[in-house]
């Protein structure tokens, strides 16, 4: 692998932390709108923002060829589940649950992406 490319998923690592933080701001104002009519176009930024930061993290473990047994698939593996109850809540309505996961359980996993995951994923790699 070249440098060049190997800097490029490490950089992408470092925008990644940053942009954790962009998410788990608008999570917590997501859950502050659920309920309300502006809360769809919130809900559904924030799904394409958590869509793009799984989809860079999975393109940055394959650059860099990181092994399978570290926190971030644990991380991985709880924000999927997340996700998932987020848009069972918004098929069955559950205001008051979809209302937890975006102001505690989506925010701690972003965070536990900051502190743990995405080290993991740069200390990881094949040398």
């Amino acid at each position: 692998m070249s440098n060049s490319v190997f800097q490029i998923a490490v950089d992408t690592l470092s925008t990644l932390n940053d942009y954790s933080e962009v998410l788990e701001d608008l999570s917590v104002k997501a859950s502050e709108l659920v309920g309300q009519t502006e809360f769809q176009d919130r809900f559904l930024k924030l799904i394409e923002g958590i869509e793009t930061f799984a989809e860079s993290i999975a393109q940055v473990k394959t650059v860099l060829h990181t092994g399978h047994y570290d926190n971030a698939v644990v991380l991985e593996s709880d924000l999927a589940s997340i996700l998932k109850e987020l848009l069972e809540c918004q098929e069955k309505g559950n205001l008051e649950h979809e209302r937890n996961l975006l102001k505690v359980r989506l925010p701690e996993n972003l965070t536990q992406w900051r502190i743990t995951g995405l080290l993991a994923i740069q200390y990881s790699r094949d040398c």
